[in-house]
């Protein structure tokens, strides 16, 4: 946090130095280094060195000089400029030439000039000064926001400090700004530099800023393993190598980044599937390869088995699978696919590990070892399946090293029974190597493999390992992690759906803020505590209490955590680590016995990174040794403990509930142990925990959480139902497996079969039914004989209509289309019922729900008639988030911000403020989501109803660069609830002054949509656009820039009629006056609109509005809509869109925009001024109407009566 405080509670500022090692990101710390790489930096840090030792009497300019040529030749001569700029010593751009931003500065001193070189004990040097004048000029007169690090050194000692701490303790110091101002424009100190230094940056030190962290090291500590021979030793340098490199100084990706995609990885590995990437509507969608199909390719070989053979047609469930028989196929063929992927995949990852641990060269997966599908298939069921024991002779034989899993992912689905095992497969097919594989690195490639070879040396070509220690590499291997490949499949799977893989800094951001909240929670309410956070307050008082270590750990063991979109399970991994981290941090992560485990747990990069407490290496396992074989099983115990009891999701795509079960199993995976009974040979099983990963729509139930089931929990127990659940995880046989699934199954359609039955439909058949029984007998219901046949045939027929539409209702209920994939939350998970059977909730629930996708029919009503709004997927999932989370307890989505001031989104506004409360709100960045164009933000909401209670908010400039470092030092704003409680609309805006505009903007003003028709224009093929007008059904049409009060003439002609893909109904929408808006705002985020008399056709992404309220004048309405103040409210505020560097608005923001409602006599001002510009625009497109147009801005203001402040803060002065 910032440090404000007046000057006399600060002594000297104090150097808070740490080790390169406490520095480091510990993702990256961990990544390896080819030896080519580090070879190259040996050496240039040798010159560097042997430089020095002749140059002591030079100048500062030839040590910068020789700094300089170090790193340029070390790092970055390639891809960044180095050199001085204005009067600073070195700088470091971000890019290749002097035109891209400044990342790093650098300020350098001599060796003996002790007097301005900084130390610990002397902070406050002129070095430092130095360095802040040189940031201020960059960050405040420079307006650069890309400064990643800034470094003072002599040479031998260097210090670096990361600009965030600058950012947050400096830059946001307006003290220190308003005097850097005015000594920089000479109000102050006539501008001499030394002045600065004594009389702004040695005081501001001295008494505003009481620490400041960085990184310290001395380069002659590294000259042995610099200078010298001994390949050994150059491990030694791999810590100074990172921390000089472009990865760490300028923060940019590396290798194994979670949150960068492996592009070459990601295009090879979808063409052996078969798949290629496409644009659909403005997002990404894989489908179908066209342009590079390949017979050969996985994908290819399945449709052609499944269509040869038929057997598609017997998967359960068809219509799931698609509307017509060749998308049914090919979404079978792709679930099949990834279902063979997955287990590929997984056994690379182990095969990773098991040469990690075992040391040598021998391979799980080669055209050697398994040299078909059939082979693979036999890998699958007959190896992995199968313990060692019960393997038959010839297969053990083949496959001795490969342990059993006992994981259902190596399990045939359901799906592969029902159609094809990958040993159908045709084997005899082959693929052309992409000429950019990965492959071709090597000469000798061959050009054409047959599709597993391929695949496997594909795979081969990279590293699975998971490091936990840094390695020096002698080939470059590009490294695939488990986080990596979650998102690889989040985009071949997701992207159709609306959903989108979540950066890795968002979920370990919110896993993390969320998490800490729900677990001070549990011990606050456990023990009477008031604990604020847990790093200090909740770890004193576990040791100030004594508090058992198992007790400790039993109560984050039963913190109940759900993700209902759960997609790859992102969520859960990051929810999975982040509770290992917290039991770090608490001091009680332990052993089966209770005993503490003397390491350190830290999430870096989305990774669990494991420390030595004693000397912050690394945690590697060694099989066998007694100290690394306790943490190893301590570790799988603890992750298995987590995930059985912690960890839930529900996906309503079955192929996302496959790659998240299989994300966690791999997260077992990394922390896997050789028993002591195998005499450290064999692994230990994994359990299964795919139990508590299901499929299912969870919007849709046919079973209110209320539900009574006290009936059914009479015949069955409701403890036996938990236990059978908990004996799954565990159990060790197929049999066993199947047993015990059969058993939950019986239990779970009891419990459907007990609500069935007081279903009204069913209760109102049984008397009708016994009233047909009477009348076919004769006999009324007073045992009356009838006597009229008439009667008695009217009667009948209708109790017979009144049967068949309650029986139809009611299949319609138990298993028509509606139902099909619904989720039953009353009873699916038994972990959180009460010891009754009730439903209580879990503890946390968190997640991306997807967003924008489209309802038809039966789906669409139930959603209408069962959510307080219904506006799109994410609203729905907010409220079903709310009622199945606990009371009092934290949901935390990730969502479109258009909820917060939306009009369409008043319900949604509403449910909050009757049903929850909002703790905490970002507004991210739009560039958050790749090939995502939506703007979203973080919100942790309380399910408890709250009123006039206070949020912390903070909103990001649209184009700020953000991580997990800058996600928790945010420095957040409080809103007082009041302040949109009580309003009419219930807007929430995160910025004061944008509330405080959405008040003035509701106040004697209507919606344009009320005195204004609107539509959008016409979506026209290529071929229905002609530069001449063939006869009278080609219209003119305007396909030219439309800037604000100008268009250019329409010089194209389209064919007007229903060829066109999409257009209005009538074609008197293109003739008279009207305005016309442009979709995209300006890059100065300036909406543009202008008017129009003249007939001609535009396209869709202009909205045509016609004035037909009398009380208004379009011209009147137009200057409005192009007043600085409105696009200030519509690209500012929290219901804008944004795609690519381009804001956007959409026909519903400008239909919603409100207008001030004046007299017609006041508007004649507005006309005039339009008229004015108008004019002068067609005259000449590039006239000056600036002064023009302030004159409206000017009227506009006053007219929403903004002041003097407000308008400081439109104009961008403030």
């Amino acid at each position: 946090m910032p440090y404000y405080c007046p000057a006399n509670h600060f002594e000297s500022m104090k150097l808070l130095a740490q080790t390169i090692s406490k520095t480091l990101q510990p993702a990256y710390r961990a990544q390896n280094v080819e030896r080519g790489k580090l070879e190259r930096f040996r050496s240039e840090l040798s010159i560097l060195l042997e430089h020095l030792d002749h140059s002591a009497a030079e100048s500062e300019e030839h040590l910068k000089n020789i700094v300089s040529d170090f790193l340029k030749a070390a790092f970055y001569r390639e891809e960044h400029f180095v050199n001085t700029k204005d009067r600073q010593d070195l700088v470091i751009h971000n890019g290749r030439t002097a035109k891209d931003s400044v990342g790093v500065i650098i300020e350098t001193k001599k060796p003996g000039n002790k007097s301005e070189m900084i130390s610990p004990d002397k902070p406050n040097g002129k070095a430092l000064h130095e360095l802040l004048r040189y940031y201020l000029n960059e960050r405040s007169g420079g307006e650069n926001k890309e400064i990643r690090h800034l470094v003072i050194n002599n040479i031998h000692t260097w210090y670096i400090f990361d600009a965030a701490d600058f950012e947050r303790h400096i830059y946001a110091n307006q003290k220190l700004l308003k005097q850097y101002a005015d000594w920089k424009e000479g109000r102050m100190g006539a501008g001499i530099t030394d002045w600065f230094y004594k009389e702004i940056a040695a005081p501001f030190f001295e008494k505003e800023l009481p620490e400041l962290h960085c990184c310290t090291f001395d380069l002659r500590d590294y000259a042995t393993a610099a200078t010298n021979q001994d390949p050994n030793d150059d491990e030694l340098l791999l810590d100074l190598y990172k921390i000089l490199s472009p990865q760490h100084l300028l923060k940019k990706a590396f290798a194994n980044d979670s949150n960068a995609l492996n592009k070459q990885f990601y295009d090879e590995l979808l063409y052996i599937l078969g798949l290629e990437e496409v644009k659909e509507g403005g997002k990404k969608i894989i489908d179908r390869a066209s342009k590079r199909r390949c017979e050969g390719s996985l994908l290819e070989n399945t449709l052609s088995e499944l269509e040869v053979s038929g057997v598609w047609r017997d998967a359960t469930g068809l219509d799931q699978f698609g509307d017509t028989h060749e998308y049914q196929r090919f979404s079978i063929a792709l679930e099949l696919c990834i279902t063979w992927l997955n287990r590929i995949l997984f056994l690379k990852l182990l095969e990773g590990q098991l040469l990690r641990w075992r040391g040598g060269s021998e391979r799980l997966l080669t055209v050697e070892r398994v040299k078909d599908y059939d082979e693979l298939n036999e890998l699958f069921f007959h190896v992995l399946a199968v313990p060692e024991g019960e393997r038959r002779e010839s297969v053990q034989k083949k496959f001795h090293n490969i342990p059993y899993l006992n994981s259902s992912l190596f399990e045939q689905t359901e799906l592969e029974r029902r159609t094809l095992r990958v040993s159908s497969l045709s084997d005899r097919l082959t693929m052309p190597v992409l000429p950019n594989s990965v492959l071709q690195q090597n000469a000798n490639a061959p050009k054409e493999m047959t599709t597993l070879a391929y695949l496997f040396a594909f795979l081969d070509a990279y590293d699975f390992s998971s490091d936990a220690k840094a390695r020096i590499q002698a080939e470059n291997r590009a490294v695939i992690n488990a986080s990596v490949l979650g998102l690889i499949f989040e985009k071949i799977n997701g992207y159709r759906d609306g959903s989108f893989f979540t950066p890795g800094f968002i979920t370990m951001y919110m896993c993390r803020e969320t998490l800490r909240r729900a677990v001070l929670q549990k011990f606050n309410e456990r023990f009477g505590w008031d604990c604020a956070n847990v790093e200090t307050d909740l770890h004193n008082e576990l040791i100030r209490h004594k508090t058992p270590i198992k007790e400790a750990n039993a109560i984050i063991n039963h913190l109940r955590i759900c993700d209902p979109a759960v997609g790859s399970g992102h969520f859960l991994v990051s929810a999975l680590n982040e509770l290992i981290a917290i039991k770090s941090d608490l001091g009680i992560l332990c052993d089966a016995d209770g005993k503490l485990l003397t390491i350190n747990a830290v999430v870096g990069n989305d990774e669990l990174i494991l420390t030595d407490a004693n000397t912050d290496q690394p945690v590697e396992y060694q099989p066998g040794n007694t100290a690394s074989q306790r943490i190893q099983e301590a570790l799988f115990t603890e992750k298995q403990t987590l995930i059985e009891n912690c960890l839930f999701g529900v996906d309503i795509n079955p192929k996302s509930v496959m790659i998240c079960r299989l994300r966690l199993w791999i997260e077992l995976l990394k922390h896997a142990y050789f028993t002591s009974e195998s005499k450290y040979q064999r692994l230990e099983t994994l359990p299964n925990i795919d139990i508590n990963i299901k499929s299912g729509n969870s919007l849709v139930s046919r079973f209110a959480l209320e539900e009574d089931l006290s009936d059914v929990f009479k015949k069955q127990n409701y403890t036996n139902y938990l236990l059978a659940v908990q004996a799954y995880k565990n159990v060790r046989t197929k049999d066993g497996k199947e047993e015990l699934r059969t058993f939950i199954q019986k239990i779970k359609d009891e419990f459907r079969q007990a609500v069935f039955n007081r279903n009204p439909f069913n209760k109102a058949l049984s008397p009708k039914r016994g009233q047909l029984e009477l009348l076919k007998n004769n006999i009324n219901l007073f045992g009356e004989v009838i006597k009229d046949p008439e009667t008695l045939k009217k009667e009948k027929a209708k109790l017979n209509a009144e049967i068949a539409e309650l029986e139809r209702k009611l299949e319609e209920y138990k298993s028509g289309p509606l139902y099909r994939n619904s989720f039953e939350w009353r009873f699916e998970f038994p972990e959180v019922l009460d010891d009754k059977g009730e439903y209580l909730g879990f503890e946390v629930v968190l997640g991306n729900p997807p967003y924008g996708v489209k309802f038809e029919g039966l789906i669409k009503t139930y959603y209408q008639t069962t959510f307080a709004a219904s506006n799109d997927i994410y609203t729905m999932f907010l409220e079903k988030c709310s009622q199945i989370v606990k009371a009092k307890s934290l949901f935390s989505l990730i969502i479109p911000i258009f909820w917060q001031t939306g009009d369409g989104y008043h319900q949604t506004r509403k449910f909050i403020k009757q049903k929850c409360k909002l703790s905490i709100g970002i507004i991210l960045p739009y560039n958050i989501f790749e090939d995502a164009y939506v703007d979203t933000g973080i919100y942790i909401f309380r399910n408890v109803p709250s009123l006039n209670y206070h949020s912390k908010v903070f909103e990001f400039s649209p184009k700020e660069k953000v991580d997990f470092d800058v996600m928790t030092s945010i420095e957040f704003n409080i809103l007082a609830s009041k302040t949109w409680e009580e309003t009419r609309d219930l807007k929430i805006s995160f910025n004061s002054s944008s509330a405080a505009f959405i008040t003035k903007l509701e106040e004697g003003t209507i919606p344009i949509s009320e005195i204004s028709n609107s539509v959008r224009g016409i979506l026209a093929e290529t071929k229905d656009i002609s530069i001449t007008q063939s006869n009278e059904n080609w219209k003119p049409f305007f396909d030219g820039k439309l800037n604000r009060f100008v268009n250019e003439p329409p010089l194209k002609y389209v064919h007007f009629s229903d060829n066109l893909k999409e257009r209005p109904k009538e074609y008197n929408w293109f003739t008279g006056k009207r305005i016309l808006v442009r979709r995209i705002v300006s890059r100065q985020f300036r909406i543009m609109a202008t008017l129009v008399e003249q007939e001609f056709v535009v396209k869709k992404d202009l909205y045509i509005f016609k004035v037909i309220d009398s009380r208004f004048l379009p011209e009147y309405i137009l200057a409005v809509i192009n007043s600085k103040f409105i696009s200030f409210l519509k690209t500012q505020s929290s219901n804008a869109a944004k795609k690519d560097d381009f804001t956007q608005l959409t026909l519903t923001d400008i239909r919603d925009l409100r207008v001030k409602i004046i007299p017609l006599d006041e508007q004649e001002t507005y006309k005039s001024l339009v008229e004015l510009i108008l004019a002068a625009k067609q005259s000449d497109p590039q006239a000056d109407t600036t002064a023009l147009e302030a004159e409206i801005d000017a009227l506009v203001y006053g007219l929403y009566g903004l002041t003097e402040e407000e308008i400081a803060i439109v104009e961008g002065k403030n």
